[in-house]
């Protein structure tokens, strides 16, 4: 309906392109819209991505997050943590 208010709801977002579209839909149909509630967050430029178009995003946890909870638990080792933290860094 026009005018009404949206919350975008999604399981994960990587780097925000899929989102963007769905946005861009919602208003061009005259649906307001400001936030982005994710269950999961890759960490790979989705945030940013989606704040440069006015929206923010909201995830109940993220990549950082759940490696760290892998480690400290010892579900993943050391090496195995610097590995996938090298590769978010690097893309």
């Amino acid at each position: 309906e026009k005018g009404a208010k949206v919350l975008l709801i999604e399981d994960l977002i990587t780097d925000g392109g899929s989102k963007i579209s769905f946005v861009e839909g919602i208003r061009n149909s005259g649906g307001r819209i400001n936030d982005c509630l994710v269950v999961f967050d890759r960490e790979q430029g989705g945030a940013q991505k989606l704040s440069e178009v006015g929206i923010k995003l909201w995830a109940l946890t993220n990549l950082s997050k759940t490696l760290e909870f892998g480690l400290r638990n010892k579900y993943i080792t050391e090496k195995e943590f610097e590995i996938v933290k090298s590769y978010l860094r690097e893309n």
